[in-house]
């Protein structure tokens, strides 16, 4: 309500002051009645972003949840990876060393399944394996000896003792002083 309204009614002053007191009593009773609300508008904005952000962070909460899934099974994937590596690289060191011939021909006779990787990084159940098909299959096993030197001849110290090491790793009898085999 508007003074100027008031005065097109034909109010004097005096009427028009005690309407507006009036007017002003009762809006500042309403006012009483609902001046919370802008406080309770504020509370449920405040509430829509909480529950906003708290769908969020379980939405974070259950991606982290997953992701976390997805590295322990990588790892776990990776573990056996390296574990079967190790194996492989320590059952094929081991029959360098045990002089196998064919390292295909030995391991289709071996049960790899009875064999394991200790923590020293030794086969377990290798050595009575190998000495079983030693027994058997003599032939799949080289002589258990060191592999030759090689002799450049560029490196030549003196001719005798080198001529010497060359006919031993060739098979040849030795050489006899002043002798010629020609």
């Amino acid at each position: 309500m508007k003074t100027e309204q008031l005065k097109e009614w034909g109010l004097d002053d005096r009427q028009i002051s005690m309407v507006m007191r009036e007017n002003g009593r009762d809006i500042e009773a309403v006012k009483a009645k609902f001046s919370d609300y802008d406080m309770l508008k504020e509370k449920a904005a405040q509430l829509e972003q909480a529950t906003a952000l708290s769908e969020q962070a379980q939405q974070l909460q259950e991606q982290l949840l997953q992701w976390q899934e997805k590295a322990e099974e990588t790892e776990k994937n990776w573990k056996q990876k390296w574990q079967k590596r190790d194996f492989e690289d320590a059952l094929r060191q081991s029959l360098r060393q045990a002089g196998a011939r064919n390292e295909k021909a030995v391991r289709a006779l071996l049960k790899e399944q009875e064999l394991a990787l200790g923590e020293d990084g030794t086969l377990q159940g290798l050595d009575e394996q190998l000495e079983a098909l030693r027994h058997e299959c003599g032939y799949l096993f080289g002589p258990n000896q060191a592999p030759p030197n090689i002799i450049r001849p560029g490196n030549r110290v003196s001719k005798e003792a080198d001529d010497g090491k060359v006919r031993e790793i060739m098979g040849l009898p030795s050489f006899v002083q002043g002798k010629d085999d020609f």
